[in-house]
């Protein structure tokens, strides 16, 4: 649980595995932080929760208890608790150790780096390849300000995209000439250019240390076709604010974007709150968006929204009856 995912990402490698999830926002996280924090790991095939395949926890009343079956993906106790409760875990009870699968490292693997000047085409790009039947590893995906902070030597294109893929020696020729044919409106192809992942252990925590001055207010969820005008309103809204806005994103094989809109860090930390509730209000007037903070509460009335708050409320107090884990949900 307190093992870094820069630590398994790199250890994984070396004994023949890929960690098949990174962390959105390139921070020095730890594992534990995804199961009973905020970390923002995933895939381009999943979520975080989708390669957990257990728990290893103490009750509230002392208990030992595992949620989950360690070796079995789908085979075992609890298993709908497992997943209703990460990333909250630590509402619910204490985590102690976690089960993760991962998978065999490829014969070939490689990152694809394009290039966009247009938030419209690379939006188009996006849900294009979510509909094909490829399937990287993950996509990562930086507007200017992001890939400056990533890339501090390297002129900084208007939007980034890195899709990573793997397979066999032979298959990989095909497999980028099937994902060049979606990404098309790209002003430029790279595939030399490193990834913020697989970098030195000492490089990746510099980079994370200069990632974490920046202000991130919470998650956007929203259809990859509606990124571009996502991040130009968000780009308007920190100009309004004082406050210069940037973006971090992964695509999902669903056709969602899951984006962390990133802002200067103000001087006045009451600013902390208008800028969340500004990203809420534009996530809001996008079709199809879902924000996601733990400011939200403050001023989210949308109905589902307090309805799951609601849910996770009553399950903690059916769980924590004795009140000794982390304090109540809210509202």
């Amino acid at each position: 649980m307190g093992a870094t995912w820069k630590q398994l990402y790199d250890d994984g490698l070396a004994k023949g595995h890929v960690v098949p999830f990174v962390p959105t926002v390139p921070l020095d996280f730890g594992i534990g932080d995804a199961v009973y924090g905020d970390a923002p790991f995933a895939s381009y095939r999943g979520e975080f929760a989708s390669h957990v395949n257990a728990l290893r926890t103490i009750s509230p009343f002392g208990h030992r208890a595992r949620l989950g079956f360690e070796e079995v993906a789908n085979n075992g106790t609890a298993y709908d608790l497992l997943h209703a409760t990460v990333p909250l875990a630590a509402e619910f009870f204490i985590p102690v150790a976690v089960a993760l699968r991962l998978e065999a490292k490829p014969a070939a693997r490689k990152t694809l780096t394009y290039a966009y000047d247009d938030g419209s085409k690379l939006a188009v790009a996006l849900d294009k390849l979510s509909r094909t039947s490829q399937t990287p590893t993950w996509v990562h995906v930086t507007d200017a300000v992001a890939s400056k902070i990533l890339r501090a030597a390297a002129v900084a294109d208007p939007f980034a995209v890195q899709v990573s893929i793997g397979g066999t020696t032979s298959g990989m020729a095909a497999k980028e000439k099937a994902i060049d044919a979606a990404m098309a409106g790209f002003t430029s192809k790279n595939g030399e250019v490193p990834n913020p992942f697989d970098v030195p252990a000492a490089a990746y925590r510099k980079t994370a240390d200069t990632v974490t001055r920046s202000l991130f207010v919470g998650e956007v969820r929203l259809p990859a076709r509606s990124l571009g005008d996502f991040v130009a309103k968000t780009r308007a809204f920190g100009d309004q604010s004082a406050a210069k806005a940037g973006i971090y994103a992964t695509l999902r094989a669903t056709g969602t974007v899951s984006t962390f809109p990133f802002f200067a860090a103000p001087k006045d930390r009451s600013k902390v709150y208008d800028l969340s509730k500004g990203v809420r209000a534009i996530a809001a007037k996008t079709p199809g968006a879902a924000f996601t903070s733990r400011l939200a509460h403050l001023w989210e009335e949308e109905t589902h929204f307090m309805r799951r708050m609601a849910f996770l409320r009553s399950l903690k107090l059916t769980i924590d009856t004795a009140h000794v884990a982390q304090p109540l949900v809210s509202p």
